[in-house]
């Protein structure tokens, strides 16, 4: 009986070794934090890859209380988003099953702060898996101004909506090591960045109306208002010329306002960036 013991002891070893070099860990894990841009709350974003061969993994992640999911998905060998993955929401507790290690979630968390003008938010990673490179984007809502955030930033670009994105490289992050990060800024209004892009995408140029000949003194005027108008135009011409190559020429491409487009299976309408319906999961056609 002590010969059998000791040879099952020798056989399961080995076993414990294997699942203790397999535990999961994140090669990569990006965290995205949009303060007021479709809610007034934060959309957070989870979006990242498990680390070794790919394969059927199953994740935990623990999210803030009261989140509320809007949406969980995996991205297909296509590079395309697919919103089939399976996933359980338990309390603060969300577990998926990815079918290659890779997910992308998103989740509404009530936690932003109004103080008047001022704007506050923590943002909490705390997970059991070790990461082998994180970042942090804080896209910067339409009309804030002061954006800062602790740790702070280490680049700022621009983003798919043409709106400022603060990046912070928080590097390695070993397991069960909570990282925060800080985000503060000033905004007076309570437009959401999702209606003001609306807002500009739909905006057209007013027709001109016909103006009745004018003599003499108005004649003047006219002439007048004609030249400042045309100094104006001028300015504006020369402020543009500035606007595009010193600020938006800090995005790679110039991006086109894209035409709309709606969920073929509820009607919901899409987010240029959609590549599945947020109110249903179902797949988008591409625009």
């Amino acid at each position: 009986m002590i010969m059998i013991a000791a040879i099952m002891s020798m056989v399961a070893a080995p076993g414990r070794a294997a699942r203790a070099q397999t535990e999961t860990r994140l090669a990569n894990l990006t965290i995205k934090v949009w303060p007021e841009f479709d809610q007034p709350n934060v959309l957070v974003f989870y979006i990242g890859q498990a680390a070794g061969p790919s394969g059927e993994t199953a994740l935990a992640f623990t999210l803030p209380p009261g989140a509320a999911i809007n949406a969980v998905a995996y991205q297909g060998a296509d590079g395309n988003l697919l919103s089939n993955a399976n996933y359980k929401q338990t309390g603060d507790l969300l577990t998926v099953t990815s079918p290659n290690g890779s997910f992308h979630i998103e989740f509404y968390d009530p936690a932003l702060k109004f103080d008047n003008d001022a704007r506050s938010y923590q943002s909490t990673w705390n997970s059991p898996y070790a990461v082998d490179q994180l970042d942090w984007y804080v896209q910067q809502p339409v009309g804030a101004g002061a954006l800062a955030l602790d740790p702070a930033s280490s680049e700022e670009i621009v983003g798919e909506y043409d709106l400022f994105i603060q990046r912070v490289n928080a590097g390695s992050v070993a397991a069960n090591s909570p990282q925060t990060l800080k985000v503060s800024y000033s905004k007076s209004d309570s437009q959401l960045s999702w209606d003001a892009i609306q807002q500009q995408a739909g905006t057209q140029p007013s027709a001109s109306g016909s103006t009745p000949p004018a003599s003499g003194d108005d004649a003047g005027q006219v002439t007048l208002l004609i030249v400042a108008a045309v100094a104006a135009v001028a300015l504006g011409a020369a402020f543009t010329t500035y606007y595009v190559r010193e600020v938006k020429g800090r995005s790679k491409v110039a991006k086109a306002v894209p035409p709309e487009r709606f969920c073929a299976e509820c009607g919901t309408q899409a987010r240029p960036a959609d590549k599945f319906c947020r109110k249903c999961g179902a797949k988008l056609k591409a625009g």
